[in-house]
């Protein structure tokens, strides 16, 4: 049979909700007796102490309080037994990362609300009381049941005084952040709450109370208890375990403390049906313990670091067994419908999974609605005649070896919902059925596949249909004239798409979230009706053939939420329409079109921009002075290859968020600012900057860049990951600011190509995290600074065509780049690796060749003993802590690039040193 949650969790609420409100159905929430005058009155003075911008309260008026909004009133008595203010409305963060919900009541709960004696029900879930603590007179509300403060923006500790409430049934002081400032001092008052049967406490910081399951543990009436994201101490052992009603425990999101094991104490809660520990990092083998919870019916282990092969016990009443994201490894058994004859869904992704799966493996699971198998190393062997588990609604075998055919299969699920095939091999024509055999799809994925076909003209007929990706494939032909109007995603870049865009796409997918058409071979102009897209999100037209201007009529559009454009790579022309920063852009990409003019006064109207790139293109006139104050978000701002001219104005050196300055191939001149050694976010680490954020499950897509670093140009996914400034190719003057040394996690900095004079600052050597150095073709004049050689994630410079002289400095990273190019085109320059002698070299060599000998002897040494040292301590220290830490991995690959560049270094420098003695005795 299905399963929402569980039998006895939805009796369990139904029998609360129906303790307050059978006797009040009747009545249609009114009173025989009418509003008694003091609850009135004590509501009102409780209302005065609120802001409510959206009017929830507007009713609140006239005698007869029994029939406001939110109010019921006891039938028999006329008490005020419930009042429900809950909001249901989702918040949504804006450009300026403020938490917006204009439907959340505000202000403060005043103590009036004592004046209801008799209430029994208070919600007051998804309010924003600004960060206020809870109040403590809420403890004096004797008689109540039911209390919610949910999502409702409280901070500070958790007052104890709510202790008090013995008649308490159901207690939600949950918070919707995970960042939430909310949390718990002490625990023993959590005891006297005897009649408890629902807590929940998700990401309420619970790291200052170790005892709290303890407390909780002398509450046995407890059927639910849910501490998602709590930083909670779990106890190894309890002692007597006394939550032997427990039906649901959660202690999901990193709950519990890096490096546990599954506590013992779990195995005795004999009647639990739900549990997850997901998103943790529990380790070692799954427990064949699981098998005594037998009545078990959801389990959840997904995000842990579980290794070793499938877990063998059997639990014939389960109905979810999620396992994703461990490191289990092995086959997948054959016998899953005999351990699990009841399972619904099964999650295996993103393990180490391998093996070949047969027919055998899918027989008695004729239970089963959700299958994903995707992201291990799986391979799919079935007959042509196989027939899948009939009741597959969802299924997912994303980076599966299945190809080269398309399965014939699949079309034998005539209800299935989502079919996930990316990545599986496939080089096949899609077959004439793909499109009509399942009327309920809606979510299809075939991408990064070799598939051939054509889109048909119409896909109206697919009404539940609400994504299809199907990118980086070989499709071509047209688009569909006729879509339905459910579709929100449509993926269908890196094809051969040809022809142009429908022109009424706007009017037939109104609810489109997400469109990118990018890297196929579409014409024509872009249709006004793409101005009716109220929820786009996500617009990538890049790569493409479209002409004309881009349609200004944004300002019609309602776009509520951020939206990433790009409609770079194509051959748009004209100016940047007004309209454009009348939508909420986050991010703007225009580059490599034919876009012309003065770069338009109305961007600075796209204040929450955080990516503007209107690189190579026809602008020209002055780089304005406003983007500091009009565009304070911005991190990336990207001018490059137009016909830019003036100064760069002073006033970007104010500028408090920008990482990535690329003004590179235009027509400045002047003095390069000394106020840039101001730039702050080029001060921190970048993994301090916050790029992504979070609302809800929406997470901010940013994607791309297009760099120059390190005399090559490459396509850079992880942005938050740079910082640097290019100013090459310019008319630029004047010398070097030493200001920019203070720019101490500046990681490429480019002045090359320009008319720059004067000395190289010493104090660039604060640039500790430099990688790339270009100064090339300037008038640079003097010697090389020696505390150059101290910068040592340095793997590319290039100081040639200048007028330096003196020796070129020896160590450090100077030693790993031998290449004498670097260095061509000053003639007053001499030393290793040019093949010009300084004067003093000979004499030198002469006077002290023993110590040179011997000092090459000792360097050796230590260089062998620090590659030992080196890989031992590196690999517990870093690769280790990586091992155990999956949150950290998400920074590795930014070190990966750093620890080869040293690598690097260490063997460049002991080969330099051997040619420079050879250099020297020749």
């Amino acid at each position: 049979m299905g399963l929402k949650l569980t039998d006895q969790l939805i009796l369990l609420l139904f029998l609360i909700t129906l303790q307050y409100h059978l006797r009040l159905c009747l009545c249609n929430n009114s009173s025989s007796f009418g509003c008694r005058e003091d609850e009135r009155k004590a509501l009102l003075e409780f209302k005065d102490g609120l802001k409510d911008p959206a009017g929830r309260l507007s009713s609140w008026v006239g005698k007869d309080c029994c029939i406001w909004r939110g109010v019921e009133c006891h039938n028999q008595t006329g008490h005020l037994i419930s009042l429900d203010l809950g909001n249901t409305k989702q918040s949504f963060v804006d450009g300026f990362f403020n938490l917006i919900n204009t439907w959340a009541l505000h202000g403060e709960i005043r103590p009036s609300l004592l004046g209801l004696k008799h209430l029994r029900y208070l919600n007051l879930s998804g309010n924003d009381f600004e960060g206020t603590p809870i109040p403590t007179h809420l403890g004096s509300l004797k008689s109540l049941a039911y209390l919610d403060l949910s999502g409702a923006r409280f901070s500070g500790p958790i007052p104890h005084q709510l202790g008090n409430l013995s008649n308490l049934l159901s207690l939600d002081l949950s918070c919707y952040w995970s960042n939430s400032s909310s949390y718990l001092v002490e625990s023993h008052w959590l005891a006297n709450l005897s009649s408890l049967r629902v807590l929940h406490l998700n990401n309420v910081n619970l790291s200052r109370t170790p005892d709290l399951l303890e407390s909780l543990n002398k509450v046995p009436s407890i059927l639910e208890l849910r501490l998602s994201g709590c930083s909670l101490h779990v106890p190894p052992s309890l002692g007597y375990v006394n939550l032997t009603n427990l039906l649901v425990l959660d202690l999901s999101g990193g709950t519990v403390t890096v490096g546990s094991t599954i506590p013992l104490w779990l195995f005795q809660l004999s009647r639990l049906k739900y549990l997850s520990l997901s998103d943790n990092n529990f380790q070692g083998l799954i427990p064949g313990s699981f098998e005594n919870l037998t009545s078990l019916k959801v389990l959840d282990l997904s995000n842990n670091s579980f290794y070793g092969q499938f877990p063998k016990f059997q639990i014939s009443e389960l109905r979810k067994l999620l396992l994703s994201k461990n490191y289990l490894n092995g086959s997948i058994p054959e016998n899953l419908g005999q351990s699990f004859p009841g399972i619904i869904e099964l999650d295996l992704a993103e393990n180490q999974f391998s093996g070949v799966l047969t027919q055998v493996h899918f027989a008695n699971l004729t239970k089963i609605e959700s299958l994903d198998i995707s992201s291990n190393t799986l391979e799919l062997d079935v007959l042509s005649t196989w027939v899948p588990p009939l009741g597959l609604t969802t299924i997912n075998l994303a980076n599966c070896q299945m190809g080269p055919r398309f399965p014939a299969w699949l079309q034998k699920l005539e209800n299935v919902y989502s079919v996930h095939l990316s990545d599986t091999s496939i080089s096949d024509a899609l077959p004439h059925w793909f499109w009509n055999f399942s009327l309920n799809i809606g979510i299809i994925n075939l991408s990064n596949n070799e598939i051939k076909g054509k889109l048909p003209p119409s896909l109206e007929h697919l009404m539940y249909l609400e994504s299809i990706n199907i990118r980086n494939n070989f499709f071509e032909g047209t688009l569909p004239q006729l879509f339905p109007s459910t579709l929100q995603f449509l993926v269908l870049s890196k094809n051969s798409f040809s022809g142009s865009l429908p022109p009424d796409i706007g009017e037939a997918i109104p609810n489109l979230v997400g469109l990118s058409l990018s890297s196929n071979n579409l014409t024509g102009s872009l249709p006004k009706s793409l101005c009716h897209l109220k929820r786009l999100v996500r617009f990538k037209l890049a790569y493409n053939h479209f002409t004309g201007e881009i349609p200004d009529c944004w300002g019609q559009s309602i776009i509520s939420q951020w939206l990433f454009m790009d409609l770079s790579y194509n051959e748009l022309s004209g100016s940047i329409p007004t309209s454009v920063c009348s939508l909420p852009l986050t991010a703007l990409y225009l580059s490599n079109n034919n876009f012309s003019g003065l770069l338009p006064l109305s961007l600075g109207n796209c204040s929450q921009l955080l990516i503007l790139d209107l690189g190579q293109n026809k602008f020209s006139g002055v780089i304005p002075a406003w983007f500091p104050e009009r565009l304070p978000l911005l991190k990336v701002l990207r001018l490059r290859s137009n016909m830019l001219i003036g100064d760069i104005p002073p006033h970007l050196g104010y500028h408090v968020a920008l990482q990535i300055i690329d003004f590179a191939d235009n027509h400045l001149s002047g003095a390069i600012p000394h106020s840039l050694g101001n730039l702050n976010a080029m001060k921190v680490a970048p993994l301090n900057l916050d790029f992504s954020v979070i609302s809800g499950t929406f997470a901010l897509y940013l994607g791309q860049l297009e760099v120059i670093i390190k005399g090559r140009e490459d396509e850079y996914r992880n942005l938050p990951l740079l910082v640097f400034i290019d100013l090459s190719i310019n008319e630029l003057s004047g010398e070097i600011p030493e200001e920019l040394a203070r720019l101490s996690y500046l990681q490429s900095l480019n002045l090359s190509g320009n008319n720059l004079t004067g000395k190289i600052p010493d104090k660039i050597s604060n640039l500790v995290w430099l990688e790339s150095l270009d100064l090339s073709k300037n008038n640079l004049s003097g010697a090389i600074p020696q505390v150059l050689v101290n910068l040592t994630f340095l793997s590319h410079m290039n100081l040639s065509y200048n007028k330096l002289s003196g020796r070129i400095p020896s160590g450090g990273q100077f030693d790993a780049l031998p290449d004498p190019s670097i260095y061509v085109g000053n003639d007053a320059l001499c030393g290793f690796p040019l093949d010009v002698k300084c004067e003093t070299d000979h004499e030198s060599k002469k006077e002290f060749p023993s110590k040179v000998e011997n000092g090459s002897e000792r360097e050796t040494t230590w260089f062998y003993f620090s590659i030992v040292f080196g890989f031992i301590f590196g690999f517990w220290s870093v690769c280790g802590a990586l091992l155990l830490n999956k949150k950290w991995r998400f920074a590795y690959f930014r070190l990966v690039d750093h620890t080869y560049d040293k690598i690097y270094v260490y063997v460049a420098i002991h080969i330099a040193r051997m040619k420079r003695s050879h250099f020297g005795s020749g």
